[in-house]
Protein backbone atom coordinates (compact mmCIF):
# COMPACT_ATOMS: atom_id res chain seq x y z
CA UNK A 1 0.00 0.00 0.00
CA UNK A 2 1.26 3.47 -0.76
CA UNK A 3 -0.07 6.87 0.12
CA UNK A 4 0.34 9.72 -2.31
CA UNK A 5 1.64 12.89 -0.69
CA UNK A 6 0.86 15.81 -3.01
CA UNK A 7 2.31 18.30 -0.55
CA UNK A 8 2.44 19.23 3.09
CA UNK A 9 -1.32 19.72 3.46
CA UNK A 10 -1.94 16.28 1.94
CA UNK A 11 -0.53 14.63 5.05
CA UNK A 12 -3.07 16.15 7.42
CA UNK A 13 -6.03 16.54 5.03
CA UNK A 14 -8.06 13.81 6.78
CA UNK A 15 -7.56 15.40 10.18
CA UNK A 16 -4.70 13.15 11.27
CA UNK A 17 -1.37 11.73 10.20
CA UNK A 18 -0.87 8.51 8.23
CA UNK A 19 0.07 5.59 10.48
CA UNK A 20 1.14 2.00 9.91
CA UNK A 21 1.87 -1.24 11.70
CA UNK A 22 3.52 -4.53 10.87
CA UNK A 23 2.67 -7.57 12.88
CA UNK A 24 2.97 -11.29 12.26
CA UNK A 25 0.71 -13.50 14.38
CA UNK A 26 -0.78 -16.97 14.34
CA UNK A 27 -4.41 -17.14 15.41
CA UNK A 28 -6.43 -20.21 16.17
CA UNK A 29 -9.94 -19.36 17.14
CA UNK A 30 -11.41 -16.05 18.32
CA UNK A 31 -8.81 -13.53 19.48
CA UNK A 32 -8.38 -9.86 20.13
CA UNK A 33 -5.03 -8.73 18.77
CA UNK A 34 -3.76 -5.32 19.89
CA UNK A 35 -1.87 -3.49 17.18
CA UNK A 36 0.37 -0.51 17.93
CA UNK A 37 0.40 2.04 15.15
CA UNK A 38 3.41 4.22 14.34
CA UNK A 39 3.31 7.57 12.57
CA UNK A 40 4.66 7.36 9.02
CA UNK A 41 6.03 10.87 9.31
CA UNK A 42 8.76 12.65 11.19
CA UNK A 43 7.93 15.84 13.06
CA UNK A 44 10.40 18.68 12.52
CA UNK A 45 10.06 21.73 14.74
CA UNK A 46 12.08 24.76 13.67
CA UNK A 47 12.75 27.85 15.76
CA UNK A 48 14.72 30.33 13.70
CA UNK A 49 15.90 33.84 14.41
CA UNK A 50 18.42 36.37 13.19
CA UNK A 51 21.10 37.17 15.77
CA UNK A 52 20.82 40.64 17.33
CA UNK A 53 24.31 41.46 15.97
CA UNK A 54 23.06 41.13 12.38
CA UNK A 55 19.46 42.29 12.91
CA UNK A 56 18.69 44.88 10.23
CA UNK A 57 21.37 43.48 7.91
CA UNK A 58 19.60 40.20 7.14
CA UNK A 59 15.88 39.97 6.38
CA UNK A 60 14.29 36.52 6.50
CA UNK A 61 11.95 35.82 3.59
CA UNK A 62 10.79 32.19 3.59
CA UNK A 63 11.19 28.65 4.85
CA UNK A 64 10.46 25.58 2.72
CA UNK A 65 10.97 21.83 3.08
CA UNK A 66 12.92 20.46 0.13
CA UNK A 67 13.11 16.84 -1.03
CA UNK A 68 10.21 15.49 1.01
CA UNK A 69 9.25 12.03 -0.25
CA UNK A 70 6.08 11.58 -2.30
CA UNK A 71 4.84 8.26 -3.69
CA UNK A 72 6.65 8.48 -7.02
CA UNK A 73 9.16 11.28 -6.64
CA UNK A 74 10.49 13.74 -4.13
CA UNK A 75 8.51 16.91 -3.76
CA UNK A 76 9.16 20.35 -2.32
CA UNK A 77 6.61 21.80 0.08
CA UNK A 78 5.25 25.27 -0.62
CA UNK A 79 7.38 27.94 0.96
CA UNK A 80 6.11 29.65 4.09
CA UNK A 81 6.57 33.41 4.10
CA UNK A 82 8.41 34.98 7.01
CA UNK A 83 7.72 38.46 8.34
CA UNK A 84 10.17 39.93 10.78
CA UNK A 85 13.37 38.22 11.80
CA UNK A 86 12.02 35.11 13.47
CA UNK A 87 10.12 32.01 12.42
CA UNK A 88 8.61 29.18 14.40
CA UNK A 89 6.88 26.28 12.70
CA UNK A 90 6.26 22.56 12.61
CA UNK A 91 6.53 20.33 9.56
CA UNK A 92 5.31 16.74 9.19
CA UNK A 93 7.49 15.02 6.62
CA UNK A 94 7.35 11.43 5.33
CA UNK A 95 10.27 9.22 6.32
CA UNK A 96 13.34 9.76 4.14
CA UNK A 97 16.28 7.47 4.94
CA UNK A 98 19.26 8.78 3.01
CA UNK A 99 22.09 7.34 5.07
CA UNK A 100 25.24 8.62 6.71
CA UNK A 101 28.26 10.44 5.29
CA UNK A 102 31.00 9.45 7.74
CA UNK A 103 33.53 11.76 6.08
CA UNK A 104 31.86 14.87 7.55
CA UNK A 105 33.60 15.98 10.76
CA UNK A 106 32.45 19.61 11.03
CA UNK A 107 28.77 20.60 11.10
CA UNK A 108 29.53 23.43 8.64
CA UNK A 109 30.15 20.68 6.06
CA UNK A 110 26.67 19.14 6.44
CA UNK A 111 25.69 20.84 3.21
CA UNK A 112 24.35 20.25 -0.29
CA UNK A 113 27.88 19.42 -1.45
CA UNK A 114 28.10 16.49 1.00
CA UNK A 115 24.44 15.48 1.32
CA UNK A 116 22.86 12.60 -0.58
CA UNK A 117 20.99 13.97 -3.62
CA UNK A 118 17.56 13.17 -2.16
CA UNK A 119 18.20 14.22 1.46
CA UNK A 120 15.41 16.30 3.02
CA UNK A 121 16.42 19.83 3.92
CA UNK A 122 14.93 23.01 5.33
CA UNK A 123 15.59 25.70 2.73
CA UNK A 124 15.64 29.14 4.37
CA UNK A 125 15.79 32.27 2.23
CA UNK A 126 16.88 35.74 3.33
CA UNK A 127 18.22 38.94 1.80
CA UNK A 128 21.31 40.88 2.91
CA UNK A 129 22.81 43.89 1.15
CA UNK A 130 20.70 43.19 -1.95
CA UNK A 131 21.85 39.56 -2.20
CA UNK A 132 19.65 36.52 -1.77
CA UNK A 133 21.03 34.09 0.78
CA UNK A 134 20.04 30.43 1.00
CA UNK A 135 20.58 28.59 4.28
CA UNK A 136 20.04 24.81 4.22
CA UNK A 137 19.56 22.68 7.30
CA UNK A 138 19.61 18.90 6.91
CA UNK A 139 17.79 17.21 9.82
CA UNK A 140 19.09 13.88 11.06
CA UNK A 141 20.27 12.09 14.19
CA UNK A 142 23.22 14.49 14.55
CA UNK A 143 24.62 17.79 13.24
CA UNK A 144 27.28 16.22 11.06
CA UNK A 145 26.99 12.83 9.38
CA UNK A 146 23.37 11.64 9.54
CA UNK A 147 20.85 12.40 6.75
CA UNK A 148 18.10 10.00 7.89
CA UNK A 149 14.68 11.49 8.62
CA UNK A 150 13.03 8.63 10.50
CA UNK A 151 9.31 8.04 10.93
CA UNK A 152 7.80 8.62 14.36
CA UNK A 153 10.77 10.79 15.45
CA UNK A 154 10.67 14.42 16.54
CA UNK A 155 13.53 16.62 15.36
CA UNK A 156 13.82 19.94 17.19
CA UNK A 157 15.98 22.54 15.45
CA UNK A 158 16.85 25.80 17.18
CA UNK A 159 18.81 27.88 14.69
CA UNK A 160 20.26 31.38 14.85
CA UNK A 161 21.50 33.14 11.74
CA UNK A 162 24.65 35.04 12.58
CA UNK A 163 25.49 36.32 9.11
CA UNK A 164 26.22 35.45 5.51
CA UNK A 165 29.37 33.42 6.15
CA UNK A 166 31.00 32.63 2.82
CA UNK A 167 33.13 29.92 4.49
CA UNK A 168 30.14 28.00 5.88
CA UNK A 169 29.12 25.54 3.15
CA UNK A 170 25.51 25.47 4.40
CA UNK A 171 25.13 29.05 3.18
CA UNK A 172 25.11 30.22 -0.43
CA UNK A 173 24.67 33.69 -1.86
CA UNK A 174 23.84 34.96 -5.30
CA UNK A 175 25.03 38.28 -6.71
CA UNK A 176 23.19 39.35 -9.83
CA UNK A 177 24.39 42.07 -12.16
CA UNK A 178 22.28 43.06 -15.12
CA UNK A 179 23.55 45.02 -18.07
CA UNK A 180 21.50 47.61 -19.91
CA UNK A 181 18.51 46.25 -21.83
CA UNK A 182 17.95 47.63 -25.32
CA UNK A 183 14.65 49.29 -26.04
CA UNK A 184 12.89 47.55 -27.75
CA UNK A 185 14.15 44.24 -26.40
CA UNK A 186 13.64 41.16 -28.58
CA UNK A 187 13.40 37.67 -27.13
CA UNK A 188 16.78 35.94 -27.35
CA UNK A 189 18.87 39.10 -27.23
Amino acid sequence: FSLGVPGESGLTAAGGLPMSARLSVSVSGTAVIPVSLVRCTAKVTLSLRVDEQTDGEIALQSVRVGHAPGTVALTDYAKRSVTGNAFSGTFYIPENLQGVNASITDQRDKSAANAPAAATCLDIRAVAEGREIAYRIYPGANNTTDFNLERNHHYVIDATIRGADAIDTRVSTVDLTFGAIKNPCNVGE
